[in-house]
């Protein structure tokens, strides 16, 4: 590694996936743009890491700017050059540590302004785009406050991470609404979560930039083979995809799939040859197979486990409706992946489902924790397939329309000033979050 913060000027390391890894590197005296995660961009298919690699190539395929990672932990692959960071920035906010936490980064607060300063010049980044902020994002609003970044700063929501911040109380809610106002743009992958960021401060106008899908990458990619669908034959296949998670200081699963199971238990009668497959990992994993063991569907209901990226078009292909009963999203991946596969769609109205579910139009859209009606749209699925086919086709030509990463990232580099793409088709208004002084 070569030194605290300098780029790997190595090209394209073996084993990215080709969604994100489809143009070599190559040197350039570009701008750059630079990303930002509050963890190491992994190639797992999950939501904002999914948001993240796609954005990147886009860039990359824009060829306007040089597209930047920056990263404090080595990997073997990334989709574009890096922005090592070998001494992680302090993280001012620590729930065990307050006030040490706090001292910490005032201590090293100078030293660290003057690294990143070294970093914007170094690599003429242009753009801070920071997604799921953390409370580190703290030294680019700083950094921009000061003067020391005459670019454009964006940070990007997505959820869980709004739904944190409106929990905050006291000093947090008042360093976190000094963090966003710092912002240029604040930018959410739905309407809903825009209209929570407001909730938090209503001066903050926030940019509404729906996530995509590349529909010819996701199909050259889903071409992994899964043991486990030969147990699949001559079933209906009722499938969901998602993490066995608690949604955040909550005893509720926010995936819904105890939901599902209890829909299921009802569907099992009526449709005999009918499977739940309910595939992912996480901590509450087993509480969910117990309650299948409780209801006596342990022979109908499937647990594969988690399924590779590159299996996900291949299982949705299989599957006679997608079902997402989710209690709270950003805008989920999932159904996008789902619409690009024609896999009929099941979903709860959660964060910007009904961007792209027209209730018996594009799909079948349900109010949250709503079991009964979750029955009957499963039920509505396999009973009419004609008509789950006619909306699965209406939402893919939906999909095509309006929702691709080329249009998110155009939007993107709109609100840095590097798009054709109008202002006004962008925002919806510019304010705070724009950014104030």
């Amino acid at each position: 590694m070569k030194g605290p913060f300098s780029g790997s000027g190595k090209g394209q390391a073996p084993g990215v996936p080709p969604e994100y890894g489809v143009i070599p590197m190559k040197a350039t005296d570009k701008e750059g743009f630079l990303f930002i995660l509050p963890w190491a961009l992994r190639h797992s298919g999950a939501g904002v890491d999914e948001v993240v690699g796609n954005l990147v190539r886009e860039v990359r395929r824009d060829d306007r700017m040089q597209p930047l990672l920056w990263a404090s932990e080595a990997l073997e692959s990334q989709p574009c050059e890096i922005v090592w960071a070998s001494k992680p920035l302090i993280e001012p906010l620590d729930d065990q540590r307050p006030i040490r936490a706090m001292l910490a980064f005032l201590v090293r607060l100078p030293v660290d302004l003057l690294r990143l300063t070294l970093v914007v010049n170094r690599r003429r980044i242009r753009v801070v785009n920071i997604h799921y902020p953390p409370a580190s994002a703290v030294y680019w609003v700083l950094l921009s406050k000061l003067r020391l970044f005459a670019g454009t700063l964006l940070i990007s929501i997505h959820g869980s991470d709004i739904a944190t911040i409106l929990q905050s109380k006291t000093f947090r809610r008042t360093f976190w609404r000094f963090v966003l106002r710092g912002a240029d743009e604040i930018v959410t992958c739905s309407r809903r979560l825009a209209q929570e960021v407001r909730r938090f401060d209503p001066d903050l106008k926030p940019v509404v930039i729906q996530n995509g899908m590349d529909v010819d990458c996701f199909r050259q990619t889903s071409r992994g083979e899964l043991h486990f669908l030969a147990e699949l034959e001559n079933t209906q296949v009722i499938l969901q995809l998602g993490g066995f998670v608690r949604m955040a200081n909550t005893t509720v699963l926010r995936k819904g799939q105890d939901l599902l199971v209890r829909a299921f238990e009802s569907l099992a009668e009526r449709f005999p040859e009918a499977v739940l497959v309910l595939a992912g990992t996480g901590p509450c994993l087993e509480e969910v197979r117990q309650m299948v063991e409780s209801a006596g569907l342990s022979g109908r209901v499937l647990f594969p486990g988690h399924v590779p990226h590159e299996c996900v078009g291949t299982l949705l292909g299989r599957a006679q409706v997608f079902v997402l009963a989710s209690r709270y999203e950003g805008f989920p991946i999932a159904i996008l992946e789902a619409a690009a596969a024609r896999t009929p769609i099941v979903t709860t109205d959660t964060g910007g489902a009904a961007e792209l579910i027209e209730d018996n139009v594009t799909g079948r859209l349900i109010a949250v924790d709503d079991v009964g009606a979750l029955t009957e749209s499963i039920s509505d699925c396999l009973i009419n397939p004609i008509a789950a086919t006619t909306r699965a086709s209406n939402c893919y030509s939906r999909l095509l329309r309006a929702f691709t990463w080329q249009m998110a990232c155009q939007k993107y580099l709109s609100l840095a000033g590097q798009s054709v793409v109008s202002g006004e088709d962008v925002r919806q208004g510019r304010g705070v979050g724009s950014r104030t002084s």
